[in-house]
């Protein structure tokens, strides 16, 4: 499997066998990651104790027959959230183990690791082991043998689990199938859904793609015939979806009635549920106090001294923070080009929402969750636990929160600056801004009581947002994929990004500029190679980076000849080149 993953992304041999390697694939980050929760609401009941509804029992019923088929399928699950996706693979896991096969589940990430551990537990009645970045080095290695003996048929991890070595592999799920972080950004780079995918094939073994948003690529395949489509469309016990309200702040500020961060009608829905001792979520995926600090004088931004970007104020810390390479500083008191005293604060995070949340509501008992917060062991869990209890009125977070919470009693979802993520530089950003619009506004709602999203944005007349407040993926679907076609994009083209960096800019230039002339030049199935530009992010930690994007149907083809380049005309300049293929981050 290793060399024929290999050629396919174009990385070498042997890096992936170093990454199959259980000393790496689980080792510990020096980063803290952001943590995703999976939807576990119904997985401590037994299954006599759940009636599928039709629409669950069909698809339930089309990946039995392919299981008993003991043939490799690839099924795409959507179901809009709280449709009870989770129970249809959970029985499909169940009549895979029935046949003596083992199992894979794929979340994002790991955040409850005890809960989503005991949850499987009960409902499987056998050991799970759990692969993530957290374990210590001997349940480590003592989870990677016992598996490889066999003596474990269920594993459960986040997206380097996709090399476990499983044995008799009948299932593969991968929960949240549109998710960004099953795409590695550092080498060996790799998504864990196409590798899922490439090696249930290889071993006879189906899998089951899972979202209430599918990726544009996955949807496309399905409708390809590629992937079999299955269809949820009402939530389980007949729930309604929330009622979705969009506020256009461009006009609050106009007339004039909007306190900075929430409209007068957020504020008052906020009240309201609070009086009627209801829970809400209020989302921005932003984190930090202020985004900038900047002078009132000449308008200069601070920005960090080894990466182009400006750093975020964090309040508790009194800190100037960067979030590529995590410098920080104290904040400046003068203005390093004009030295201008009266310097001020742009923009705003979760940390400053959850201030001034407290400030309004005194009463209301108000937590945080973001990667800032979580970084003291054992706050993620016990403040999800607390939210879960009730013992929290209002949790305001960033993505973490967005997906797999079911908390009944939460009916008011609260969502800031819905048009943050329109405006990064990349083909998805559309796409990723309608996924997490309708994740998060699927967290209200799920119990008896009614739920209600309200989302705040300066892009109001906006098709996207639009698309999310009905909650409509296949106008948004249509529309994105006409978008796409026209342009050439992805699914109908395949992209490698080249990206090339240097402590020296010009020579980084240079070298860019003689790679695209070789690059040019060779003989391969390329539909377009664009020009070296400099990066979005044109300097992280210190390094300039400049990228050339390339357009091919041929990717083995095309990633064989990079390589060739690379080790014939460049050997010694190879270590400033990253070939990325399929990239997700174009920055």
């Amino acid at each position: 499997m290793a060399k024929w993953i290999s050629e396919y992304y174009g990385t070498p041999l042997g890096m992936i066998i170093k990454h199959i390697a259980p000393s790496y694939i689980f080792k510990k980050r020096k980063k803290l990651k952001q943590y995703d929760t999976a939807n576990i609401a119904d997985i401590n009941q037994t299954t006599s104790s759940i009636s599928l509804n039709p629409e669950q029992l069909k698809a339930f019923k089309a990946i039995k027959t392919q299981i008993d088929n003991k043939e490799s399928k690839t099924f795409l699950l959507w179901g809009i959230t709280g449709s009870g996706k989770t129970e249809v693979f959970i029985r499909a896991i169940e009549k895979v183990l029935e046949k003596k096969k083992t199992a894979l589940v794929i979340v994002p990430e790991i955040a409850l690791t005890p809960q989503l551990t005991k949850a499987f537990r009960n409902r499987f009645q056998q050991p799970v082991a759990v692969f993530h970045s957290h374990l210590n080095d001997l349940d480590r290695s003592d989870n990677w043998h016992k598996v490889n003996k066999g003596e474990i048929s269920i594993v459960l991890g986040a997206r380097s689990a996709v090399f476990a070595p499983i044995q008799n592999l009948g299932i593969i799920v991968v929960d949240e199938e549109h998710e960004r972080s099953f795409k590695q950004e550092e080498a060996p780079r790799y998504n864990a859904r196409d590798i899922a995918i490439l090696r249930a094939s290889m071993e006879k073994a189906i899998v089951i793609l899972s979202s209430a948003t599918p990726s544009i690529e996955s949807f496309y395949n399905a409708l390809q015939h590629k992937y079999e489509l299955l269809h949820l469309s009402k939530r389980v016990n007949n729930s309604k979806l929330p009622k979705v309200s969009l506020v256009d702040m461009e006009q609050e500020f106009f007339k004039k009635q909007v306190n900075y961060l929430f409209s007068n009608y957020l504020l008052q829905a906020i009240q309201n549920r609070l009086e009627q001792k209801e829970q809400i979520i209020i989302f921005l995926n932003k984190r930090g106090f202020s985004t900038c600090q900047t002078c009132i004088k000449c308008s200069h931004v601070i920005k960090c001294r080894n990466c182009s970007i400006s750093m975020t104020y964090h309040k508790r810390a009194d800190k100037l923070i960067c979030h590529h390479c995590q410098t920080s500083i104290t904040p400046l008191t003068s203005c390093p080009e004009c030295n201008e005293k009266q310097l001020k604060f742009l923009g705003f995070g979760t940390e400053k929402v959850e201030k001034q949340i407290k400030k309004i509501f005194p009463l209301a008992n108000i937590s945080r969750l973001d990667t800032d917060v979580v970084r003291k062991k054992g706050v993620l869990e016990e403040t999800l636990q607390n939210f879960e209890k009730g013992k929290i009125d209002i949790l305001v977070g960033t993505q973490m929160i967005a997906k797999g919470l079911h908390i009944s009693n939460v009916t008011l979802v609260g969502i800031l600056s819905a048009d943050l993520s329109l405006n990064i530089p990349n083909f998805r950003a559309g796409e990723n801004t309608f996924q997490l619009i309708t994740q998060v506004a699927g967290r209200a709602g799920r119990g008896e009581k009614e739920g209600e999203v309200i989302i705040q944005t300066h892009c109001a007349k906006n098709k996207i947002i639009k698309h999310a407040v009905k909650q409509d993926f296949l106008s948004f679907y249509q529309e994105e994929i006409n978008f796409r076609k026209s342009f050439n994009y992805p699914p109908f083209t395949r992209f490698i990004l080249i990206t090339i960096h240097g402590s020296n800019e010009k020579k980084a230039s240079e070298l860019a500029r003689n790679f695209y002339s070789c690059i040019v030049k060779m003989k391969t199935k390329v539909s377009r190679i664009y020009p070296p530009i400099k990066s979005p992010i044109e300097k992280i930690k210190t390094r300039f980076r400049f990228q050339i994007l390339l357009s091919t149907k041929a990717v083995k083809s095309t990633v064989k000849s990079i390589h060739y380049i690379l080790n014939s005309d460049f050997p010694k300049e190879k270590p400033k080149f990253i070939v990325d293929v399929d990239p997700y981050s174009m920055v």
